[in-house]
């Protein structure tokens, strides 16, 4: 299955991702692990825009995946990710 072209990221969005791609495969996580994480963390940039994050943004992220139907485990991941 091909990954959706990410056009609607701006270019700080897309080199947050790509570093935390390195900082994911750097630490030895498998590719599944990381193709979990870069997709919660695209949820997350795409929720939060390019502004830069705080604590507070998580805590509101998670307000918003609340509101959400998303399983306990997929929400859990998803806050992890962005912790």
């Amino acid at each position: 299955m091909r990954k959706p072209a990410d056009t609607s990221l701006t270019s700080n969005q897309k080199r947050r991702i790509e570093d935390f791609k390195s900082y994911l495969t750097e630490r030895g996580f498998t590719s599944v692990t990381i193709k979990n994480y870069l997709s919660d963390f695209r949820k997350f940039l795409a929720w939060k825009g390019d502004k830069s994050f705080s604590k507070e943004d998580i805590d509101d992220f998670k307000l918003h995946l609340l509101s959400q139907d998303i399983a306990k485990s997929s929400l859990n991941r998803m806050l992890s990710t962005v912790r």
